[in-house]
């Protein structure tokens, strides 16, 4: 989920407690000034607002633009405790074949439903995005209007690195949590944004 943004220069904190996999992690990357590999042990003792302050590779004040968080069960937990650092973009992994409202025990292998998860980011004043597999991508809630913008800009623009400037314009006012039918054919959902490729005159 991160390798990608680290070949394009990205500094990143990758943490895990299991030596072989740092081990694995500090060869891969061990040239990269920008890239540090812990051994961590994350739980309700050691918060994920704990590692970020021992590990930040940038100034005291700044926040992470991007977080992964893949644990294999205790994710809810771990981001409902973590309460001053403030990702702009969070990927959790959770259970999406679970239907309605369960958490489990941090101590589980088990993920949280997709719902709660969902309830949690909101909670936290994030805008859950998108599902992708078995995690679900959420923003910061201020950032939602550079997302809206930049769906509704200039889809010509150039093929780089970066992504094209948009006019800021104003976004639609955020007063439910936004659901997404993404693929949704020609069976629209009441209460969700339907979103599909266009045929036509229609969405297919």
């Amino acid at each position: 989920n991160s390798l990608m943004w680290i070949e394009r220069g990205w500094r990143a904190v990758l943490v895990d407690n299991d030596d072989a996999k740092v081990q694995k992690s500090g060869a891969r990357h061990g040239a990269n000034q920008g890239v540090l590999a812990l051994r961590e042990t994350v739980g309700s003792d050691n918060g994920l607002d704990a590692v970020w302050n021992r590990a930040r590779l940038g100034p005291v004040d700044e926040q992470p633009d991007f977080m992964s968080l893949d644990i294999d069960g205790g994710e809810y937990r771990l981001w409902a405790q973590m309460l001053h650092v403030r990702p702009r973009v969070v990927c959790i992994e959770c259970d999406q074949a679970r239907k309605g409202l369960y958490v489990p025990e941090l101590s589980s292998r088990e993920q949280a439903s997709v719902d709660s998860t969902m309830e949690l980011a909101w909670a936290k004043g994030y805008v859950p995005v998108a599902t992708l597999n078995c995690n679900l991508i959420c923003i910061v809630r201020e950032e939602w209007p550079k997302l809206f913008a930049a769906a509704a800009g200039d889809t010509t623009a150039s093929n780089s690195q970066e992504p094209p400037l948009v006019e800021p314009i104003e976004a639609p006012a955020l007063t439910e949590p936004l659901r997404l039918n993404l693929g949704c054919g020609d069976t629209p959902l009441e209460g969700y944004v339907n979103l599909d490729g266009l045929a036509g005159d229609s969405c297919y």
